[in-house]
């Protein structure tokens, strides 16, 4: 089984795929990153875990007979602190269990172009068409409309989850 992940911009994104990566379920939760998070893994490793965060649907989906395998997850932008947080919180499931990590920017988990950054600034993704295939940058930039929704989609495109296992920092200031 496969987990995918956005936990930069609250509320904080799941979505639990098959092995063909066709999403079986997906939920959100609000409240500290710090400890949804730990409810969450606690569920995934069959180890004692807060069910409060989670619905009925969700429960019984993480209660089921599932083998966590790998996790693809939002590596940035967004929040300081939640992208440090679930770095750590990853590579520390890589690295114990041998979860399988796979990382993307959070624009694949929105269907905006701009995310709200801080004050009067957003994120934009600027994607360019080169030869070698297509380019995606992220940039700072004075805000347009910075309304911004995000989900799981119904299939993971892996292809888009193919950049660094670490945290995403854009400081390209105006």
């Amino acid at each position: 089984m496969t987990v995918a992940l956005q936990t930069l911009i609250p509320p904080f994104q799941v979505g639990i795929y098959s092995d063909s990566y066709t999403k079986l379920a997906s939920f959100s939760f609000e409240g500290m990153l710090v400890h949804s998070l730990r409810a969450l893994f606690g569920a995934l490793l069959k180890q004692d875990f807060d069910k409060s965060f989670f619905d009925a649907k969700a429960l019984s989906v993480l209660l089921g007979d599932i083998s966590l395998e790998s996790i693809f997850y939002a590596r940035g932008v967004g929040n300081l602190s939640a992208m440090k947080l679930t770095h750590i919180a990853l590579q520390t499931l890589h690295k114990t269990k041998g979860i399988t990590l796979h990382a993307s920017d959070i624009f694949s988990f929105s269907q905006s172009k701009e995310i709200k950054a801080f004050g009067a600034m957003s994120y934009f993704l600027k994607e360019e068409r080169l030869e070698e295939g297509l380019t995606r940058k992220i940039v700072l930039e004075k805000s347009i409309s910075p309304h911004s929704s995000f989900y799981m989609p119904e299939v993971l495109d892996i292809s888009e989850f193919k950049q660094p296992l670490e945290p995403l920092y854009i400081t390209n200031y105006l």
